[in-house]
């Protein structure tokens, strides 16, 4: 209700109209039993046709301005509505794509699913259909005042069978919403197990993990099943216990006008008024509890969507260089992972000028991948500091860094879109002349030329599909795109035949040749053989360089 009324009240003017529009729609409403009243009582006592005629053209008139005002509330509500839930779900893009790694990666699994699925939800209850249904609730007094005008005595009655419509109403409700909280939660995470095993399906037939997934799939399956009917049931005893209450609101109100009708308090027009009047005052009162519910239903959601929206964004701004020659240096680099008892490496110190070529060592958890990740200004040390041309890396602006890089991460990952949009979305200017000398250098011809599609081959599983050694080669063609002068290469070799070996051989010393710093962290004996100089972090705490 309060993300409700800030919406609304952001924009004033607007705001007044929609409830302007909304008292009139409510004032109009009282045209039909004032309709039904003076047609029992003149139409029927006279049979005058002339009267007839005039109260059913005016009544119709009613009905076309009521509608035009509903289309007009509407589009306003929506108009409202549609941009802050846009802008909330653009920003939650925004963070996935442009918050700091350290942070987004400690979030739990399933965690941006279900961040998503709240923003999805909230613009559901957020729509025009909701909004109208509590700007109505309000205005309901007037019905009951109307019925007040015409009997206190059933004005009264009306009242308590309200109170006892929303009581009971709020009851079911709040079960309904309560099992559609748990219902998102199970679904997101059968869509996580569904994905990983779709993700995995050799893992599953070659190492027995066919009965795991059937009985974690099973129970998903189960529970999704028996809250989704349970959810059923709950909505048809809510709206049989609301029906049931206005039937008998009705009977009560008919029950207590019959006997004002026999003693001449109240005429037979007036009572079938009364009654019209009590079942829309009971008809918004239900309506408005199930809205209400679910609203309540989006506050736990909207405290994790607010606490993810308010992750640390990577800069946009800093320091760009107009040239980067490919110089580095690391000065007493430290890093340790949050609750580690020891740091990975610490005191690092070393410099890197254009043309060097550095290997780095480590055994499986040794820093490897997170000292490449630093390089690549992923995540940041706990203490020391990356200099790159004479500037700190953390004050130079992110994307003109991975501009002038190339980085190919240890575990090769891509996008929904083909081959070609991978390859040059790091630099998409890039020629056709020197797109065809990258596949060359990368050993991707041979692949290319045997696929149906070529370079437009569709990634729809982000490459899941393919060998290790294509997936390395794709991600090495993508980071040579940008051309940049410092090579960050993480495992370049595993996966690779023979072929890619020798293609990544000769494309390191190219790179090296012309004047391209190298950073490559490899087990890879060729390498190391070829290396002046090895950095190895499995020695702790302080990693050893060795000089060739």
């Amino acid at each position: 209700m309060k993300r409700l009324l800030q919406i609304l009240f952001s924009r004033p003017l607007i705001a007044t109209e929609i409830l302007l529009s909304t008292l009139m729609i409510t004032v109009l409403n009282l045209a039909a039993p004032l309709y039904a009243m003076v047609i029992l009582n003149r139409y029927v006592a006279s049979g005058f046709t002339g009267t007839l005629l005039t109260l059913t053209a005016g009544m119709v008139l009613v009905i076309v301005f009521q509608f035009a005002l509903r289309i007009l509330r509407t589009k306003l509500v929506t108009g409202v509505f549609l941009e802050p839930g846009q802008a909330m779900a653009a920003r939650a893009v925004s963070v996935l794509c442009g918050a700091e790694m350290e942070h987004i990666e400690r979030l739990p699994r399933g965690k941006v699913q279900e961040v998503f699925a709240s923003i999805q939800q909230e613009s559901r209850v957020l729509d025009a259909s909701n909004v109208n249904a509590l700007l109505d609730t309000p205005f309901a007094v007037l019905y009951v005042g109307a019925i007040w005008f015409l009997s206190p005595t059933l004005a009264l009655v009306t009242t308590v069978c309200v109170l006892s419509v929303w009581g009971v109403t709020k009851i079911t409700t709040m079960t309904s919403t309560k099992k559609g909280l748990e219902l998102q939660k199970r679904t997101v995470e059968y869509r996580a197990e569904q994905g990983s095993a779709m993700g995995n399906l050799e893992t599953v037939r070659a190492f027995g993990g066919r009965k795991y997934l059937m009985d974690i799939l099973g129970r998903h399956i189960e529970a999704l099943s028996r809250l989704t009917h349970s959810m059923a049931d709950s909505r048809e005893l809510s709206q049989s216990m609301t029906m049931a209450g206005t039937t008998f609101m009705t009977v009560a109100v008919y029950a207590v006008g019959s006997a004002h009708v026999v003693d001449g308090t109240l005429s037979i027009g007036a009572l079938i008024g009364t009654s019209i009047l009590a079942s829309r005052a009971v008809a918004v009162i239900s309506r408005f509890v199930q809205v209400k519910e679910q609203f309540g239903g989006l506050k736990q959601s909207a405290r994790e969507t607010a606490a993810f929206l308010k992750l640390p964004l990577e800069r946009e701004t800093g320091t760009r260089l107009r040239a980067y020659s490919g110089k580095i240096e690391l000065i007493d680099l430290g890093f340790a992972w949050p609750g580690q008892t020891t740091p990975l490496f610490e005191s690092l110190n070393l410099t890197l000028s254009p043309g060097e070529l550095l290997a780095v060592v480590g055994y499986n958890g040794a820093g490897t991948t997170t000292l490449a990740r630093m390089l690549a200004g992923l995540i940041q040390p706990n203490r020391g500091t990356v200099m790159v041309d004479g500037i700190n890396l953390s004050q130079a602006a992110p994307d003109w860094w991975r501009s002038k890089i190339i980085y190919v991460p240890q575990e090769p990952k891509f996008l929904r879109t083909t081959i070609l949009g991978n390859i040059t979305m790091p630099r998409p200017e890039l020629d056709s002349e020197e797109l065809n000398r990258i596949i060359t250098a990368t050993n991707l011809r041979p692949f290319l030329d045997e696929s149906e599609l070529g370079l437009e081959t569709a990634l729809n599983d982000s490459g899941a599909h393919l060998p290790l050694g294509i997936r390395r080669r794709l991600a090495l063609a993508r980071g040579l795109a940008t051309n940049g002068n410092l090579a960050i290469l993480d495992e370049p070799t595993e996966g690779l035949d023979a072929a890619g070996c020798h293609a990544l051989y000769t494309l390191l010393n190219s790179l090296t040749k012309t004047g391209k710093t190298v950073i490559v962290f490899t087990q890879d004996d060729k390498i190391l053989r070829g290396a002046r100089r090895v950095l190895d972090l499995s020695v702790k705490p302080v990693p050893q360089l060795s000089e060739r």
